[in-house]
């Protein structure tokens, strides 16, 4: 009799183990249709028209975000700056030009323009800051934003 409770102990061992192991496969089939419905969500919108439809259910729509053009499509203005740093030691440059790059990449802030790039590029000795304003097309415009002092009136 010790014996037959030792084999029920050891099959019900068996049927947990592969419980665990269904509710993991499981598991993991649930996160890829939930990942892929996010990563591809044209499928999920079929889906869902085919649930709505046909049985009545009121699923939403994944929200569609708009494609956001670079520069390269959307076009737009870029703009290399070369720095004079003759007058300012070897050790502060880097400094310098990383205080340059706040004070333009504060500038373009203001102005709202959708994702700017302010760099610094630095090859051998000189120092060129480069400014890259998408969907900004008139390069006046463009100097005139980042060359200007802003000040405030009262």
């Amino acid at each position: 009799m010790g014996l037959f409770r030792k084999k029920k102990a050891e099959s019900d061992y068996v049927l947990q183990e592969k419980s665990k192991i269904r509710l993991i496969v499981v598991g993991i089939f649930i996160l890829a249709i939930i990942a892929g419905s996010l990563n591809y969500p044209v499928f999920w919108d079929k889906a869902v028209d085919f649930l709505n439809n046909n049985i009545g259910l009121g699923l939403p729509h994944f929200y569609k975000l708009p494609f956001r053009l670079g520069l390269d499509l959307q076009g737009g203005t870029h703009l290399v700056y070369e720095a004079d740093l003759s007058n300012i030691e070897t050790k502060e440059r880097q400094t310098s030009m990383d205080g340059i790059r706040d004070v333009i990449e504060r500038r373009v802030n203001l102005f709202g323009v959708a994702e700017p790039i302010v760099q610094i590029n630095k090859v051998k000795d000189s120092y060129r800051l480069i400014v890259e304003l998408p969907g900004v097309r008139d390069i006046h415009q463009a100097i005139e934003m980042i060359g200007e002092t802003p000040y405030l009136e009262f």
